[in-house]
């Protein structure tokens, strides 16, 4: 399980690498799960450029000669996950808000980069300081940081 929750992340930051690259880069060899109820594709090959999939396939997919190879071989590749209930900073009590008190942005960044590293692509927070999960959300969506794109709600109650 730990190997498919690592290809998943690898698969986003190579996304967001390969954006910025013009070399085209080949995941080969992998498990491709589809999420929508397909056959799982054994021995497969996902192309990407640009920061986009541009094909995804079997063994007999054409990969491009420039493009860089990454071994997948004995791994699972699945879509991203989401979790449509978290709180990456919850304050359960008086001394959390004191000790991390202009703190909060570098605790959701490192709650969303967790949740990243365990193939969680997506989060929904439906509970927290707004400001800054809005803040950390806009970082993520520029590039500045890594994480799990986040939805907000922010403190509801």
């Amino acid at each position: 399980m730990r190997q498919v929750f690592i290809l998943v992340v690898s698969v986003i930051l190579i996304l967001r690498i390969t954006s910025l690259h013009a070399e085209p880069i080949a995941i080969v060899g992998g498990t491709i799960i589809d999420g929508n109820g397909g056959e799982p594709i054994s021995n497969g090959v996902i192309v990407i450029d640009k920061g986009k999939i541009i094909i995804v396939g079997d063994k007999k997919t054409s990969i491009p000669s420039s493009a860089r190879k990454i071994d997948a071989s004995g791994k699972y590749i699945i879509p991203g996950l989401m979790d449509a209930n978290v709180h990456l900073y919850l304050m359960p009590s008086l001394e959390s808000v004191v000790r991390y008190e202009g703190r909060y942005e570098e605790v959701i960044t490192q709650a969303s980069q967790l949740a990243l590293k365990n193939g969680i692509t997506t989060v929904f927070d439906t509970w927290g300081p707004r400001e800054p999960l809005a803040n950390v959300r806009n970082d993520i969506n520029v590039g500045a940081k890594q994480g799990s794109r986040i939805y907000l709600a922010g403190n509801i109650v």
